[in-house]
């Protein structure tokens, strides 16, 4: 009896586990190379006028938050490494990849030493 009872514990605590494992490292997934990757669908609707003709597209962009404590963006080097400098002088890079992005300056930032 105490046999069965241990290993339904165990297996219960290994599905809690999994669980909230799963959910971490769903979520840190997200974050990568000093910026968030959220699962948001983000669509342009862009109309140009062509000899009278209106001509439309849509542009599906992925969405990337960088937070606005980084600083402000002082140069990008390469096809996808953005350098942000922030009030303090720090000197930060994010690389973004991937194709289309649409940078949104969310999030907040705690530095710890």
């Amino acid at each position: 009896m105490q046999k069965w009872w241990l290993r339904a514990t165990g297996g219960v605590v290994l599905i809690g586990l999994g669980i909230v494992g799963g959910w971490v490292l769903a979520h840190a997934a997200g974050f990568q190379w000093g910026a968030f990757f959220p699962s948001l669908a983000y669509e342009e609707k862009v109309t140009f006028e062509d000899g009278g003709r209106e001509t439309r597209f849509i542009l599906p962009r992925q969405s990337v938050h960088i937070p606005r404590a980084y600083g402000r963006l002082v140069t990008v080097t390469g096809a996808s490494t953005l350098w942000f400098e922030s009030e303090d002088g720090t000197i930060r890079n994010v690389i973004v990849t991937g194709g289309l992005v649409a940078i949104q300056r969310k999030g907040d930032l705690e530095l710890r030493h």
